[in-house]
């Protein structure tokens, strides 16, 4: 049974398998490791990535993106605030939930964070299968280490939505730090300390490594709205 990685991020996904021992980073159908976190609807097809980004400027309330802001969140939340106003997209309430309205083959919908989240995961999903040429039921997806439960709950029911079986998830700096000491495999114990930048949001971490193996975390903390594009923004 066919198992994948899933980094799924703020500003780009990208998915990964284990083939006779080596992990392999696929590629989508443009060659590109990449997929940015686009899905848009149209009068007449849903896109995802960069068609779908390329044509957000003539469809901005259709067209969603940095949905990993909104997952597991409520409206009173600060950062739905502060992040909601620069989105071309609308994003409402209804029954305390988040929705976002949206147009799609002259129809109107309400979906939720975790059905777009879904969408991309879906997506990822795809691309994996299409490589392998096999199904695949198992994914492990990369989540900030600053997400609270809300939110971890949240990309579980986002995977079970795209369709996956067995949904497990780790921490993006442990992530890190395994496949650090896999590839270094030290002879002494070290602690290591792990920065993570996304496109979205920043983690630090430090683990204890000895070996190929990732013994204890000490410590680990992150910024959840400070990450690449507000780097880019500001300079």
């Amino acid at each position: 049974m066919a198992s994948i990685g899933i980094d799924f991020g703020t500003s780009f996904c990208c998915v990964a398998t284990c083939i006779d021992g080596k992990v392999e980073v696929i590629s989508n159908e443009l060659n590109s490791r990449l997929t940015p976190s686009y899905v848009a609807f149209t009068e007449d097809e849903r896109l995802f990535g960069d068609s779908a980004q390329n044509q957000a400027p003539v469809n901005l309330k259709n067209t969603v993106y940095q949905i990993k802001r909104l997952i597991g969140r409520t409206n009173d939340d600060e950062a739905v605030q502060k992040y909601k106003q620069y989105w071309g997209f609308d994003v409402d309430v209804k029954d305390y939930h988040l929705q976002i309205p949206i147009t799609f083959r002259n129809k109107k919908y309400r979906l939720r964070p975790e059905q777009i989240a879904a969408m991309l995961l879906e997506q990822m999903k795809q691309i994996a299968e299409e490589y392998l040429n096999k199904n695949v039921e198992n994914a492990c997806i990369s989540v900030p280490v600053c997400y609270y439960e809300q939110q971890r709950n949240a990309i579980r029911d986002a995977g079970f939505i795209a369709g996956f079986k067995d949904v497990r998830l780790i921490d993006e700096p442990m992530a890190a730090a395994k496949a650090f000491a896999e590839n270094r495999n030290m002879s002494d114990r070290h602690n290591v300390l792990i920065f993570d930048i996304g496109g979205g949001k920043f983690d630090a971490a430090i683990y204890v490594i000895e070996g190929s193996n990732v013994v204890q975390i000490l410590t680990a903390n992150g910024n959840p709205n400070f990450g690449g594009k507000k780097i880019d923004f500001d300079v």
